[in-house]
């Protein structure tokens, strides 16, 4: 297969993008070893991702320390999310598999900040939870549309960098007792004043949502595929899943089909349909008490992680040629 000329296109037009990064990535990449490759930073990143949801899920309401250790792990995450891209342009090493590395795991990371402030602030509505959750994957399935139709990435001037941060603050603001009331008791309503922020914070992405799509001029029949299946799998999975298990086959269904736009855009040019036999799955599961609870949540769960292995494997056997264990020594320009 001859791939395409690699060329990363994005405009950045986040507000807090550049202070920082010039106020806290740039002076940390001059302590980075030159000869540490960009994957390599990705990869442990992200593990501080994973370390955080793994607290927030075991976090006792009484142990407050979780609400200033999860933050620091999530700002180390995006702090690494941005020195991997540093990394890869000061060494020359850019390459499609390093996006593919970088995007794709973001995708997970999308849900797990979710999920660690639904566990932290004791949020079990399924219905917003989910709704939040969805929108949020919608928006990024629509940036990547319009990258794999325009070859262009747009971040707008609130994206992702300004959530995850939004993220932090939520969190932080949790270790004191009259906040931590707030964002997790019930304000208007059934809704506690983190759900009711999340909610505003949804329509603003909806609005990012259409802005992305009357530019890109086009919804693939592919993305509208997409939208309908994740409102199936969250209509249904409402009904059929426990609480923990919905959010993760929401954030695992939308990484797959976020993969495959990835997929096509780095690779083929070609846009796949996204999964349909986790919506097929839960409707079955609604209505005939065949299947029990416990086995489909094992099904869905093993047959989502078989199709992100699927991604990981296809992807990274065409674009093996640019992994790296470690960057060769050059001379640094001054």
């Amino acid at each position: 297969m001859t791939l395409p000329v690699y060329k990363y296109q994005v405009k950045d037009y986040s507000l807090l993008t550049p202070p920082f990064k010039k106020w806290i990535v740039t002076p940390l990449i001059r302590l980075l070893p030159w000869s540490i490759p960009a994957n390599i930073v990705t990869i442990l990143s992200n593990f501080c991702m994973y370390l955080a949801l793994g607290l927030s899920f075991f976090h006792e309401p009484t142990q407050k320390w979780h609400f200033i250790v999860i933050p620091i792990l999530i700002l180390g995450y995006l702090i690494g999310d941005h020195l991997d891209g540093m990394q890869a342009k000061r060494t020359g090493t850019g390459s499609a598999l390093g996006e593919f590395c970088d995007h794709f795991h973001d995708t997970f990371n999308n849900g797990i900040l979710f999920m660690i402030m639904f566990f932290l602030f004791d949020i079990k509505n399924p219905i917003t939870v989910s709704v939040i959750m969805g929108i949020s994957y919608m928006v990024h399935a629509c940036i990547f549309h319009e990258q794999l139709h325009t070859g262009w990435l747009i971040f707008e001037k609130l994206g992702s960098l300004e959530g995850v941060l939004i993220g932090i603050c939520f969190i932080l603001v949790g270790f004191f007792p009259i906040t931590h009331s707030f964002l997790s008791q019930p304000q208007y309503l059934v809704y506690s004043g983190l759900e009711i922020l999340l909610i505003l914070s949804s329509l603003g992405s909806i609005l990012t949502m259409f802005v992305t799509l009357w530019r890109t001029k086009k919804m693939s029949f592919s993305l509208f595929l997409f939208f309908i299946s994740l409102g199936l799998t969250i209509f249904f999975g409402i009904k059929t899943l426990t609480f923990n298990y919905l959010c993760i086959t929401i954030t695992l269904f939308s990484s797959v089909y976020l993969g495959t736009l990835m997929r096509g855009h780095l690779i083929d040019k070609m846009e796949r349909l996204p999964d349909l036999l986790v919506p097929v799955l839960l409707m079955i599961a609604f209505f005939s008490e065949k299947l029990s609870q416990n086995y489909l949540q094992l099904l869905i769960f093993s047959y989502l992680i078989l199709q992100v292995i699927k991604i990981v494997y296809l992807v990274g056997s065409t674009l093996k040629q640019y992994w790296v264990w470690k960057n060769p020594i050059k001379e640094i320009k001054q």
